[in-house]
């Protein structure tokens, strides 16, 4: 049978700096109707029963230009999936906490240049540990990116890219298949180099 279900929101918006700086702070429930969840221990794992999920939480965020040259985003979301009949915890794969951070700065004396940071945060997460499917467990992580660009001209721009610049080991995301739990690798410190014309 199809999935149904309904979602309520409710949140605030406001402006700030005569409006260059935007902030919002969101409420949300949601229940959901016999949503598929695929049956542990079936090989292939094509076989699902229907469960009914709720959860809810809220979301913070802020975004703007909150001097000359400096912009800013940010965002924090908290989230609580249960079992719509019992309570339990469902879902322990999808992080309950994210926070992101991404901040870039044009210098007015170089107004040709531009550098910024991204941080993001999320909180452990597992999956399996039970059926006979063995447990796979991810940590809370913080990845940190560094960016830096150039504007040679009107249309030609360098841009430099490190990404994971402390070289975090990390599970990207769980996802289980069969009788097993199998973890994705995020890829580890990197950096790139382009230059582009438009």
């Amino acid at each position: 049978q199809p999935v149904t279900g309904e979602s309520r929101e409710v949140g605030l918006k406001s402006e700030w700096n005569e409006g260059r700086v935007y902030t919002e702070l969101v409420a949300f429930w949601t229940d959901q109707k016999g949503l598929a969840e695929s049956i542990p221990g079936t090989s292939p794992d094509t076989r699902y029963n229907g469960q009914d999920f709720e959860s809810s939480g809220y979301e913070a965020q802020i975004s703007g230009e909150l001097m000359p040259g400096w912009q800013l985003t940010g965002g924090y979301t908290w989230l609580d999936i249960e079992d719509d009949d019992n309570g339990e915890t469902l879902r322990p794969y999808t992080p309950r906490e994210i926070a992101r951070l991404t901040t870039t700065y044009r210098p007015a004396s170089m107004e040709k240049l531009k550098a910024g940071v991204q941080v993001s945060w999320q909180d452990s997460i597992f999956r399996g540990g039970s059926g006979g499917v063995p447990k796979t467990t991810q940590d809370d992580y913080t990845l940190v990116n560094l960016m830096a660009s150039y504007d040679w001209t009107r249309n030609i721009t360098t841009t430099l890219n490190l990404n994971n610049v402390t070289d975090e080991k990390y599970i990207e995301s769980l996802k289980k298949f069969g009788a097993s739990a199998q973890g994705f690798y995020g890829e580890p410190a990197n950096a790139s180099l382009t230059v582009s014309w438009v």
